[in-house]
């Protein structure tokens, strides 16, 4: 399974139509609809059910859709953060804090 197969899954379950999801996501229709298939064989399962211009998802499609949605999120944040990280751009912040500091007056000092 392959982050684009699931990235034109999400697009073509928002809009239940092969060519606009296609558009949205930069890549032919029949290349869109090639990664639908394959993600179909690799889940043993049929995701989409195309009756002519009409296009539902089908109970797999519906039970898996969340599980893409984070999947996906999850994945393009981590893009991201490594992206920062290779531009220097990011930077780990560890605050220990004793117990006998009130952590008010601490939490109080950042935000100055």
């Amino acid at each position: 399974m392959e982050l684009h197969q699931v990235k034109y899954f999400l697009a073509l379950g928002r809009h239940l139509n092969f060519t606009r999801a296609a558009q949205e996501c930069n890549v032919s229709t029949p290349s869109l609809g090639r990664a639908i298939r394959l993600l179909e064989d690799e889940l043993g399962g049929t995701l989409v059910n195309r009756e002519g211009r009409t296009t539902h998802l089908t109970e797999l499609g519906r039970s898996v859709t969340p599980l893409f949605q984070s999947a996906y999120a999850g994945l393009t944040s981590a893009q991201e953060l490594a992206q920062k990280v290779r531009e220097g751009r990011y930077k780990r912040f560890v605050l220990a804090v004793e117990f006998t500091v009130g952590s008010g007056l601490i939490l109080n000092s950042l935000h100055r």
